[in-house]
């Protein structure tokens, strides 16, 4: 039973890994494609009333994503970090794999404790990532935080029980 909890934990931790890559790759392609649509309007003739209106909404489109992007850059940020840098999600996505490697090859207590902590502190990010998706009304990505929340907190449960299994 014991070999199969360890099999687990490593499945939840691979299967989070996925969903944060897939999730912040979504809302990287959510968040280009919506402000690309914004902008991509008819373009009205030259010199004419419509082209100034025109012209002025265009104007006013891009100091909206501006400051959309400001206002989402500063939302990523955690400690002065941008936890949705590429180099973040690779680094978490890593993490995440040579933690279910360990979980595999070595059978000790810090091994699950470290594994338990690392899933607990996902999870907190995770619950925060989804009331952040629910508030800005993008329930796909809403949704897959909520779960990829859930896939750490089993894995947080699974490697502290499999940790006071374990020798010291």
């Amino acid at each position: 039973m014991r070999r199969v909890s360890r099999w687990i934990i490593a499945a939840l931790l691979v299967v989070g890994a996925v969903l944060f890559i897939a999730g912040t790759s979504s809302e990287h392609h959510t968040a280009t494609s919506a402000t690309t649509t914004q902008v991509e309007t008819a373009t009205p003739v030259e010199g004419s009333a419509e082209a100034e209106t025109a012209e002025k909404a265009a104007s006013a489109a891009t100091g909206a994503k501006a400051a959309a992007r400001v206002s989402e850059s500063a939302e990523a940020k955690v400690l002065g970090i941008n936890r949705e840098s590429s180099a973040i999600v690779a680094a978490v996505a890593a993490a995440s794999v040579v933690l279910a490697g360990l979980a595999l090859l070595i059978r000790r207590r810090a091994v699950f404790v470290v594994i338990a902590a690392f899933a607990v502190l996902f999870a907190v990010f995770d619950f925060a990532e989804f009331a952040h998706q629910r508030d800005v009304s993008r329930n796909g990505l809403a949704a897959v935080a909520m779960i990829l929340a859930l896939v750490h907190l089993g894995a947080a449960g699974l490697a502290g029980c499999e940790s006071f299994l374990q020798p010291t």
